[in-house]
């Protein structure tokens, strides 16, 4: 079961999260399949706990514990991988997407707007990263870098990681991205966290923030850009995927592909992989 652990986690994963969200898919904001006019709440942040529930099912199955993710390592490492990745999503978010966005330059832009981060910080918390988190880089990050390392393993989460959302893209109002530039958004994403989950040696707190950091920086980068003149194609969405690539590829040639990772001897028994580890066997 320990080598099947991953793909039983994934399928769990999805399922859960597209269970809880038929009502919200087959209703009239959605492909209108039902009469039911289900809102985005409750039932979006109920089908984001689909991670965290496969997690801890997973890890009881293949390991007969429920110690599936390590919220806590070191207060100074945690500071670290939450500081260094805020700053890599924001300086994505909003400097690298606003220059792509817009063609007045920088004098148009209302800077003091982005205060206004603190007060969507909280509020998102339950838009997906305290479910999600625990399973995602949780879960799944430290047992997909132990197979194919840092690079490849946060590629390949990236891309998983978006195609889980793809039911939403069914539900009027989501998104305005198209699922391309949206893959592309969520896997430099999952490069920058992968950097900062590292950084902290494994905390599933960092993750969350970092997560959140991410949503929360949308709505004060379009108040910043209110007086600017927007460019009109390609759409905003476009630089913003630019920018989280552009971001995510200086993090990888920067560490030379290991994002932060460590080499440790562990135990394969029990316990979830430290970030990082390289499994070994006898």
């Amino acid at each position: 079961m320990r080598r099947r652990e991953l793909t039983l986690y994934f399928v769990l994963a999805y399922g859960i999260a597209w269970i809880v969200w038929l009502p919200l898919i087959l209703g009239q904001n959605g492909l209108g399949w039902t009469h039911s006019r289900a809102g985005m709440f409750p039932w979006l942040p109920l089908g984001t706990i689909g991670p965290f529930a496969a997690a801890l099912i997973a890890q009881a199955i293949c390991c007969g514990n429920l110690r599936a993710f390590r919220l806590w390592t070191s207060l100074p490492r945690m500071l670290l991988g939450t500081l260094v990745g805020m700053v890599c999503i924001l300086v994505a978010r909003w400097p690298l997407a606003g220059i792509g966005m817009t063609q007045s330059g920088f004098r148009t832009w209302d800077w003091a707007a982005l205060l206004d981060f603190r007060h969507w910080f909280i509020p998102m918390l339950i838009a997906g990263p305290l479910g999600e988190e625990p399973g995602w880089r949780g879960f799944a990050l430290p047992r997909m870098q132990s197979r194919w390392g840092a690079t490849r393993a946060s590629i390949i989460l990236g891309v998983l990681w978006a195609g889980w959302h793809l039911p939403l893209f069914l539900v009027h109002g989501w998104t305005t991205a198209p699922v391309w530039v949206f893959f592309f958004i969520v896997t430099g994403l999952s490069v920058i966290m992968t950097f900062g989950f590292n950084l902290s040696r494994g905390s599933v707190i960092v993750a969350i923030l970092l997560h959140d950091t991410h949503n929360s920086g949308g709505g004060p980068l379009y108040e910043m850009l209110a007086k600017a003149t927007m460019r009109k194609h390609p759409s905003p969405d476009v630089f913003t995927a630019c920018a989280f690539v552009v971001m995510g590829v200086a993090l990888i040639a920067l560490t030379r592909g290991r994002l932060g990772l460590q080499r440790t001897r562990v135990s394969v028994e029990g316990a979830p992989l430290p970030t990082g580890a390289v499994r070994e066997t006898d």
